[in-house]
């Protein structure tokens, strides 16, 4: 009789095949479970006929063409839930469950990042479910997981299907049943293949979001400069006014020097457009190569003062002295 053949897969690999094989067969049940309660056998080739478009436009963003064939195939039987993994369930969940189930929505925060430790809401544990395959697709697949870090995950990954629904017991079968080599063999190549889809799909996703980066800059750049064309307009502007203001401060200045220099000659303003007044009614024009000068004091200390030219011209200044 055969000796029976020796496990050749270190201590380490066999943890790692044990919360695969909890991941890949309770993890997918449990998510099934739960995408039924959202659309149900009945309703599901409607549900994605009706949203092929937004479906068809993350591919190959997030969906793969196998992912894609099995929500759409081009022949044979109609699309059915048993045939959907892990990942393809927890992307409809995500992207059709605010429609159809009341869950939050495809942007929600939350889906992508580590939901709350206080937040044991169903869309966080799939999010948190999402996040554990990631997780152990990429650190098992290279070098297992000791002893410490498999009793934590261990519970980590319980705590998150048992409130999902699954059976307490399926669970302890999974820790505590007999693995063989041919079956951690085959669950150490599920877990490589799974990686490499992974991998693409961040991959993918990572190139769409420099894409979305760099047209986002563009909009900040294309921002900037019209604030720049208008701070350089408002400049301009500034400098005019401040020239008109330089222009009108020099005006009256000289209003207020000329009508110091009439006090100081004990000259009547009043009296001075009198004279003005009446030399205009005796037909005497003011000669051409002469300006005189008129001011005229109103209530609140306002001064008036008018300038004759020799062209004819008129200008009026004005001053609170």
């Amino acid at each position: 009789m055969a000796a029976a053949p020796q496990n050749v897969y270190s201590e380490d690999i066999i943890n790692g095949a044990r919360l695969t094989a909890l991941l890949i067969n309770e993890g997918t049940e449990v998510v099934r479970k739960v995408f039924l309660k959202i659309i149900s056998p009945d309703t599901l080739v409607n549900v994605l006929s009706k949203n092929q478009n937004i479906l068809k436009a993350l591919v190959p963003k997030i969906l793969n063409n196998r992912q894609f064939l099995l929500l759409f195939p081009k022949s044979g039987p109609q699309p059915s839930i048993q045939d959907y993994d892990l990942t393809l369930m927890l992307f409809l969940i995500r992207n059709l469950g605010h429609l159809y189930g009341g869950l939050h929505q495809p942007n929600w925060p939350g889906w992508v990042n580590r939901p709350a430790p206080t937040d044991v809401s169903m869309e966080a544990d799939l999010a948190r479910l999402r996040l554990f395959r990631n997780e152990l697709y990429g650190h098992v697949a290279t070098t297992g997981i000791n002893d410490s870090q498999f009793t934590e995950k261990w519970q980590e990954l319980e705590e998150i299907l048992v409130r999902l629904g699954a059976d307490q017991s399926r669970i302890n079968q999974w820790r505590h049943g007999t693995l063989n080599h041919q079956e951690v063999g085959h669950l150490k190549e599920v877990l490589t293949q799974q990686t490499k889809l992974i991998v693409d799909s961040l991959k993918d996703f990572t190139s769409e979001n420099f894409e979305r980066v760099d047209e986002n800059l563009k909009k900040i750049t294309d921002g900037l400069k019209v604030v720049k064309r208008k701070a350089e307009k408002q400049h301009g502007e500034h400098m005019a006014l401040s020239k008109k203001t330089a222009k009108s401060v020099e005006s009256l200045q000289a209003l207020a020097n000329l009508n110091k220099a009439r006090d100081d000659n004990n000259e009547d303003p009043v009296q001075s457009i009198e004279d003005q007044h009446s030399s205009r009614e005796n037909n005497q024009p003011t000669p051409s190569t002469e300006i005189k000068y008129a001011m005229r004091r109103t209530g609140g200390g306002q001064l008036t003062l008018t300038q004759h030219g020799n062209e004819g011209k008129l200008k009026i200044y004005a001053a609170s002295v």
